[in-house]
């Protein structure tokens, strides 16, 4: 016989104690997507800044959680079980590189780092300390992207051949943000055409011809950028992103029997994906979840981490490294260069 009400007892989730270094929006966002996760029951423990009023006011909105400015201590003392890294971009390489050291596991906002040796650096950290680090490309675990994905691998639209995407944000002209200020790895290319860039690898792989163009600000980062992929002269991808005007961010994938076009914003909850075949035929998908996604990505690290995989299948190691070292070609094509990117 079974017990009583044994059917009716909910499953006990796991509790998962997340260290969050950068507590800014991003991470607000990141956290607040906790509570549709199903697995496991995540919650903030400790917080890093080194401004220990941002840390207070993050720890403020979560109950026990410790706040720490020295991240040596940080990663000594708080107990965590993993990282989120939500800091400007040129920082992810310093903190993700102490957490590794130390054997904390990593999952890092885009980009990885701001450069390829960094991005290689930190890689090779990882497996010497046979410690997980993923790179939060958050497009890739989300709902829409696993239908897109689908649709092509099922050959819905035949061989692909054309990619157009773009990915643009009017950002506030202030040269000390973290969208226009060097020192912090500002621009469009990082900050939102990694976005693009990480779509035309998903589909294309890895370009034989990269030809790049940007508008440059004062200061040397790219306002905006256009990137022109291609390979062995059959497959495009025409790329564009922008922290200076606003343009219309859809994303287009065109094979030889019809077009998917992800409505804007397509690398978060688009409006829908719609499909339109060379005999006229339309279908339209809906994209909807709660929340803003970050649960997708999460789950995916929490599943990677539980089963003892050295990296993430859905984001593995090649993938980081080859966006990293698309990034460094059009950032020399396009003269811009960081003062960090050399620190490894």
């Amino acid at each position: 016989m079974f017990p009583p009400d044994s059917f009716n007892k909910t499953p006990v989730m796991k509790k998962f104690a997340w260290g969050i270094i950068g507590p800014g929006g991003i991470a607000s966002q990141f956290v607040a997507d906790f509570q549709w996760i199903n697995t496991h029951h995540c919650f903030v423990k400790a917080i890093y800044s080194h401004r220990k009023e941002s840390a207070e006011e993050f720890a403020g909105k979560h109950a026990g959680a410790e706040v720490f400015t020295d991240i040596d201590a940080f990663v000594t003392h708080s107990g965590v079980q993993a990282v989120y890294i939500a800091t400007p971009h040129s920082y992810h390489y310093k903190y993700a590189a102490i957490c590794l050291k130390h054997k904390i596991p990593v999952l890092c906002e885009k980009p990885l780092t701001i450069s390829y040796p960094q991005t290689q650096e930190l890689i090779h950290l990882a497996q010497q300390y046979q410690t997980l680090l993923m790179e939060g490309m958050w497009v890739r675990y989300l709902p829409s992207f696993s239908k897109l994905i689908h649709l092509v691998e099922e050959g819905d639209i035949g061989d692909v051949i054309s990619i157009k995407a773009s990915m643009s944000y009017r950002a506030p002209k202030d040269e000390n943000s973290r969208y226009y200020n060097p020192e912090l790895g500002g621009g469009a290319l990082l900050d939102l055409g990694i976005y693009t860039l990480f779509l035309s690898v998903l589909f294309m792989g890895r370009p034989d011809q990269v030809h790049a163009s940007a508008r440059k600000s004062a200061k040397g980062i790219d306002e905006h950028s256009v990137v022109l992929l291609s390979k062995k002269q059959q497959q495009y991808a025409l790329l564009e992103s922008s922290i200076l005007v606003k343009t219309k961010n859809d994303a287009v994938i065109s094979g030889c029997k019809g077009t998917i076009t992800i409505h804007e914003p397509w690398n978060e909850k688009p409006k829908g994906i719609s499909i339109e075949w060379n005999d006229g035929s339309t279908a339209d998908i809906p994209c909807e979840w709660p929340g803003s996604g970050f649960q997708y990505e999460t789950e995916a690290f929490l599943q990677t981490w539980e089963s003892g995989q050295a990296e993430c299948d859905r984001m593995p190691y090649q993938t980081s490294l080859l966006l990293a070292e698309l990034a460094d070609i059009i950032k020399n094509q396009i003269g811009v260069a960081y003062p960090a990117e050399g620190k490894v």
